[in-house]
């Protein structure tokens, strides 16, 4: 099983929703909008995490979305 899971927004539409399994960290964003419109939270308990490691899961899963998904994040 893969680390993320991207999906389209059940919610909001335009949207994409990228949830880290292994953290419990998800991120929100507008579809090819990536860098203005992210919004990241949990969806289960959230994880303690110093700032720090909460940075570097959020770098993880952008490098994830390069990597796997460039075409839902930038125009």
């Amino acid at each position: 099983m893969s680390r993320y899971d991207l999906k389209k927004s059940a919610n909001h539409p335009n949207h994409w929703v990228v949830a880290d399994t292994e953290s419990g960290m998800m991120c929100t964003f507008v579809h090819q909008r990536f860098n203005d419109t992210q919004s990241f939270g949990w969806f289960d308990e959230p994880k303690t995490m110093n700032p720090t490691e909460l940075a570097h899961t959020a770098r993880e899963m952008a490098d994830w979305l390069i990597k796997e998904h460039p075409e839902v994040l930038f125009d």
